[in-house]
């Protein structure tokens, strides 16, 4: 509950308003905004736009939630009604393995040296096409970790170059698998557990749970993650999927 109020409460907003205050009146800094984390206002981040040796670059900064804050069975299982439990995945679940997910992004990327500037491509295109803003919307994270979902169960390798990376990524979402079958990710492999103590600990915690994934009958597009306890996917609509596929249709069309 502490962690939850530090994370969501008046402590954690008057907090992010010091915070913004501070960075605000510091000379390298350029621009400071609060936006709402896929557009939802109920989950505001600082948006930062810093300048380097002439350059400019972004950087948000998104509040998570301690992994200890709230009991993995309480929350899939919970028997609250329709709208509380939809809140909890839609809010809790999300801020809690948020910084998970991201621990398992960096382990594929200090594999693959290639599948950073596929990830880079790929948010580029997302950006040009404007298909990663917006409520529903794909957006740069989800296709972050689906590179890694397709580097986890080896449709490339280590040695794969980047355009290599980013074709392979194209035609698994135009295959229509994710709509049909969904994603559920592979479970964590002990390397990515020796490389995080937070990964570990939750699959220690995952391990001895018989919780069942949280997938609501209302979720159009399933992206589960390792430990098939969050969908990733819950807030993607099936319209903004269905204007990705097309895009990525023409896009295989001009690469080829």
């Amino acid at each position: 509950i502490r962690d939850f109020c530090l994370s969501r409460g008046l402590g954690d907003v008057y907090k992010r308003q010091v915070l913004y205050k501070v960075l605000k009146d510091h000379p390298s800094i350029k621009q400071i905004s609060f936006n709402g984390f896929r557009s939802d206002l109920r989950k505001p981040f600082i948006n930062i736009r810093k300048k380097a040796g002439g350059l400019f670059f972004s950087v948000n900064l998104i509040p998570s939630l301690d992994l200890d804050s709230f009991p993995i069975k309480t929350l899939i299982q919970s028997k609250k009604s329709d709208i509380t439990r939809s809140w909890l995945l839609d809010s809790v679940l999300e801020d809690k393995y948020f910084e998970i997910a991201l621990e398992t992004l960096h382990f594929v990327l200090q594999q693959c040296l290639g599948a950073r500037r596929a990830i880079v491509m790929l948010k580029i295109w997302l950006y040009v096409r404007d298909l990663s803003v917006g409520k529903g919307s794909w957006n740069g994270f989800l296709m972050s970790m689906l590179v890694t979902h397709l580097y986890r169960i080896g449709r490339f390798s280590n040695a794969s170059p980047p355009h290599h990376i980013f074709r392979s990524t194209l035609v698994y979402l135009t295959s229509g698998s994710i709509l049909s079958e969904g994603i559920k990710m592979s479970p964590f492999t002990v390397d990515e557990r020796r490389y995080s103590q937070n990964i570990a600990a939750l699959h220690r915690t995952v391990e001895s749970s018989s919780s069942v994934a949280p997938i609501d009958p209302s979720d159009s597009i399933v992206f589960l993650d390792p430990c098939r306890i969050l969908n990733f996917a819950r807030r993607v609509s099936v319209q903004a999927f269905s204007e990705l596929i097309h895009d990525a249709k023409f896009l295989l069309k001009y690469l080829q």
